[in-house]
């Protein structure tokens, strides 16, 4: 078999500007033939389909290829696992009516979390499932563990609610504990808009729904992908780098998710790390000593 001669090209896809009605047209367009390539399940193809995929887009961009005229291009570049997806028209139907009911987006959308695409250290996906939509950019995280004390329950939902009335986006992982006790008193105080990321993908039920105005739902994986340890730990990442300012209310030191999703986001510089200062919050000192900030209910400030 002829190997794949994509050119290669950086780490980055080059997002096309719309400056015209035609512009808007031609991204309609080649998002879908985006979308109809990145959408299904990732263990169909192997790794290698995936890892040339930021390469692929920026060929697509910058030859304004779309549905009706890929063939001839992907045929010279070998590119025969995408042009047998892409000649099953169950598959084209299917992702089609997702992209028009916006259940799903693209690296070149403008509903696409806009901050992930200028985070370096992140491993975008070139597609993104949603239920609901992103109004505005404008975020907070907050994340911490399972179980927590009173007073991080209560710490919690004071800066939950800061949140809310300075009108900022909420963004969280919708776990029990921390993460449930922030949105509940973000959309208790009307909260502009909840979006949760998900570790596993949408259900048949969770993309049929009418979602919500003040929440929305993303997930990096496809339909039917059942939760994992490994998509956990991964959608972390994406919870602190959907925001500019990230709040870790607890952590236990040296294990469990908050802590490696907070010590990520440092290491990687995806947000900027807060770790709020109670006397039961182990990992406060050391979190502080690779670089988080340390704040009390006392000092925050959102800005």
């Amino acid at each position: 078999m002829s190997s794949v001669v994509v050119p290669t090209c950086n780490n980055t896809v080059e997002i096309p500007s719309q400056k015209s009605t035609e512009d808007k047209v031609y991204s309609i367009e080649i998002a879908l033939l985006i979308a109809s390539l990145y959408a299904p399940l990732l263990n169909t193809f192997e790794r290698s389909y995936f890892y040339r995929h930021k390469s692929v887009i920026n060929f697509i961009i910058q030859h304004k290829l779309t549905l009706n005229n890929y063939l001839e291009t992907f045929s010279r570049l070998n590119l025969n696992e995408e042009i047998e997806l892409l000649s099953n028209k169950e598959h084209l139907s299917t992702v089609e009516k997702y992209f028009h009911d916006k259940k799903l987006t693209t690296i070149i959308c403008n509903n696409y979390p806009v901050r992930w695409l200028s985070t370096a250290n992140l491993n975008i996906p070139p597609v993104v499932w949603m239920s609901g939509n992103i109004f505005q950019q404008k975020a907070i995280s907050i994340v911490g563990s399972r179980k927590i004390d009173k007073e991080t329950e209560d710490a919690t939902i004071l800066l939950a609610e800061k949140v809310a009335l300075e009108g900022y986006t909420l963004c969280s992982g919708g776990a029990n504990g921390t993460d449930t006790i922030a949105a509940n008193a973000y959309l208790k105080n009307e909260g502009s808009q909840y979006i949760e990321i998900l570790p596993r993908g949408f259900t048949d039920t969770e993309l049929e729904a009418q979602p919500a105005i003040e929440k929305c739902l993303i997930s990096k994986y496809p339909p039917g992908s059942i939760f994992t340890a490994q998509q956990a730990h991964e959608r972390n990442r994406f919870i602190y780098a959907f925001s500019n300012n990230s709040y870790v209310m607890h952590a236990r030191c040296g294990k469990g998710g908050s802590w490696s999703g907070a010590t990520d986001a440092i290491k990687y510089k995806l947000s900027r790390v807060h770790v709020l200062n109670t006397e039961n919050n182990l990992a406060h000192d050391a979190l502080c000593s690779l670089g988080a900030n340390s704040f009390t209910t006392e000092n925050i400030n959102l800005a």
